[in-house]
């Protein structure tokens, strides 16, 4: 099972996040999958920012980067 607010993978069972403590939800294994969709949207969500100005941050930083490489 794998944390939906770190993304780190626990036991099976488990109640608590190994690596954040956050809770874990208790799910079936169809929900699990669909839990691991999300989590993955939410772990982007994350990289790319919250907030307006986190997402100019990061575009700005992908153009740098782009432009460093060229």
């Amino acid at each position: 099972m794998f944390c939906p607010h770190c993304g780190k993978r626990n036991e099976e069972g488990a109640r608590h996040c190994s690596s954040c403590g956050e809770r874990l939800p208790e799910l079936g294994s169809e929900a699990a999958e669909a839990s691991g969709r999300s989590s993955l949207r939410a772990r982007i969500g994350r990289l790319i920012g919250g907030s307006r100005r986190e997402r100019v941050i990061t575009a700005a930083i992908v153009i740098a980067l782009g432009i460093a490489i060229v």
